[in-house]
């Protein structure tokens, strides 16, 4: 992963310390409204790719408010377009029945569902990525914790968020010493690169006993606790609740088409 790509992946935590009218909604109204836009937005067929557009809105409408660069987002995105393609490359080579016709050219069965993976996992990790930006992750465990979810998960949570940034630390620091040390900036070779990252796994093993040592030194008894209070106002349901029946409506019925049809009937 490039450092750039590392920066802006810890960017995040400054992100959700904002204070956006998205950022002061209770956290429990964005958890819900994101769990239903994901459950939604993957309960479509493979080869549905007009009825997905209009989620497209959930998200830039999130960002507008909440004033997070969607630039930023985006390239938080990237590292994982990579396995996105892996899962639905062979899509289009494997399954080629033939659905409609552009001129002499064979839109497959196979092409819809490429295109369809890439849309719904895009929206899904853009909405995520939205959701910790807007809220913070401390905040998203206390809804969590509020839900009765298990301690250990929003524990394993919480630990991975804000310990993942000082393995991140180590590596920028690791890759930063090996291009100065190499000629002309030139990236590591494989066994360069094998070294790297044992040595980081050893330190990685070295520094999370550290941690846990000083954290049972202070109490800690393999909870976490989240004490905090939030008020919901009406106008917080309320925006939930436009959400919720805009993601229904929109899987119910495809609104692009029947734009489509509408447009199409007034030319006439």
């Amino acid at each position: 992963m490039a450092l750039g790509n590392i920066a802006n992946f810890t960017s995040i935590d400054d992100l959700s310390q904002m204070g956006s009218p998205i950022h002061r909604i209770h956290p429990s109204c964005k958890v819900i409204v994101c769990t239903i836009f994901i459950t939604i937005v993957m309960s479509f067929s493979s080869d549905k790719i007009s009825p997905l557009m209009p989620f497209f809105l959930y998200p830039i409408v999130i960002a507008s408010l909440g004033k997070i660069p969607l630039g930023k987002i985006i390239k938080m995105v990237l590292p994982a377009l990579p396995f996105i393609l892996l899962v639905a490359i062979f899509n289009p080579l494997f399954d080629r029945k033939p659905v409609f016709y552009l001129g002499s050219f064979t839109v497959t069965h196979g092409m819809l569902s490429f295109l369809s993976i890439i849309m719904r996992s895009f929206l899904t990790l853009f909405s995520v990525l939205l959701l910790v930006a807007t809220t913070g992750i401390y905040n998203i465990g206390y809804v969590l914790q509020s839900f009765k979810l298990p301690s250990i998960f929003v524990t394993q949570l919480v630990f991975l968020h804000r310990y993942i940034f000082v393995l991140t630390e180590e590596t920028i620091t690791m890759k930063r010493a090996v291009l100065s040390r190499s000629p002309y900036g030139k990236h590591p070779d494989l066994i360069t690169f094998g070294h790297m990252i044992s040595s980081l796994i050893t330190r990685s093993i070295d520094t999370s006993t550290r941690i846990y040592t000083a954290m049972l030194a202070r109490g800690f008894n393999g909870k976490i606790e989240l004490q905090k209070k939030f008020v919901m106002a009406k106008k917080e349901i309320a925006f939930s609740i436009a959400w919720i029946v805009f993601f229904i409506s929109a899987r119910v019925w495809n609104i692009p088409e029947a734009l489509g049809t509408f447009v199409l009937g007034l030319t006439k």
